[in-house]
């Protein structure tokens, strides 16, 4: 199917479903958050984007996931609509912005799901406030959470050098997809220049935050792991070892994608989450 077809399915199939946005003022901050799907419905999905993008990157997985579940995209500081006056914007304060977001909404369960950076702040807030999340999917990500294995995976693969000023060049991408969906890399290559924050910062920030053995326990809830075939960033190699790691833990390669599996492959990525966020669904409810 094209782009520009699941931009048609889409715009159907989310014709009836509500839409609210607004902005959470926490720490000083102006935090934006959009919700789709009627907040009745709990457990809430929550997708946190990486530091290429910002929610807008998610306009492929909201109209596919919201048919029964409220879904809810918002900005890291600095990225999209959410300020960062006080240019703190990082891992240390962004589970915090998290839930501040989920407490305006009142969110009492959720299924938290992390792209790349986003992946340390689902974590920190799932290890800050565990009864609230149901589950946990990072997404071409670590969190943070680093064991030796992990370590040495992450040693082996090195990531491509960053984009040059080529259209649709991205390091978050796969490096043939500019050329297979040029359209769709120039969108994620100017999503990704709408905000303040430095990626080389940023990426500083991320190494030096980590969870070790005893968080990696703690993390007992449902984790999905969802990692691109050809992600050079967060290799296959390194996620699984991760998920070896945790409690309880499942991988999908999707075949095909590079660091953002989410976007270069959004029928394989949005299926994975479904099939995972259906399975516990079954769990809570089972039939009678």
């Amino acid at each position: 199917m094209t782009a520009r077809a699941r931009a048609t399915e889409g715009a159907t199939a989310s014709a009836d479903l509500s839409r609210r946005t607004g902005f959470v003022h926490h720490d000083g901050e102006r935090l934006y958050f959009e919700v789709v799907g009627a907040m009745s419905a709990q457990p809430a999905l929550v997708l946190c984007h990486g530091a290429g993008s910002n929610h807008a990157s998610w306009f492929q997985q909201v109209h596919a996931l919201a048919e029964d579940r409220p879904v809810i995209t918002w900005d890291h500081r600095g990225y999209g609509r959410s300020s960062d006056v006080g240019e703190r914007s990082g891992p240390q304060v962004a589970p915090g912005d998290l839930l501040a977001i989920l407490d305006e909404l009142e969110v009492e369960r959720a299924d938290l799901v992390g792209q790349s950076m986003g992946g340390w702040t689902a974590v920190g807030a799932t290890l800050a406030r565990p009864h609230l999340v149901r589950s946990l999917t990072l997404t071409d990500s670590i969190g943070g959470l680093v064991t030796d294995a992990v370590v040495a995976s992450l040693a082996r693969d090195a990531a491509r050098d960053p984009a040059h000023e080529v259209l649709g060049d991205h390091p978050a991408l796969g490096a043939t997809f500019r050329h297979r969906a040029p359209a769709l890399a120039h969108l994620y290559q100017m999503v990704g220049a709408m905000g303040s924050v430095d990626p080389a910062t940023m990426i500083d920030l991320l190494v030096h935050v980590t969870y070790g053995p005893a968080e990696i326990a703690r993390l007992a809830l449902p984790v999905l792991c969802v990692v691109g075939d050809h992600d050079p960033i967060f290799p296959p190699a390194a996620v699984h070892a991760l998920a070896e790691a945790l409690p309880d833990a499942r991988v999908v390669e999707i075949a095909d994608a590079g660091h953002s599996a989410y976007f270069e492959e959004p029928d394989a990525w949005n299926r994975a989450v479904r099939d995972f966020l259906v399975v516990l669904d079954r769990a809570a409810d089972p039939p009678r």
